[in-house]
């Protein structure tokens, strides 16, 4: 399904919430490495805060619009 998904979503879904499913996608991919190493443990943590740097970004499509309300 992780395959497909993207493409799923391009009718469907607008770019913001496109890129944010691609992130995710981003740091599930790289967490079911079978053996990490420095490199792919720095794109792990790249990953975790471009998708928390995008879905917190007070002006961004997300909490801007109240799609998400931060605690």
């Amino acid at each position: 399904m992780m395959r497909v998904i993207l493409g799923i979503l391009a009718g469907i879904c607008l770019a913001p919430g496109i890129q944010l499913v691609r992130e995710y996608l981003h740091i599930t991919y790289l967490s079911h490495y079978p053996m990490q190493t420095d490199k792919t443990l720095e794109w792990l943590q790249s990953a975790v805060d471009m998708f928390w740097k995008f879905l917190r970004d007070p002006n961004g499509p997300f909490l801007g619009h109240g799609k998400i309300i931060e605690y």
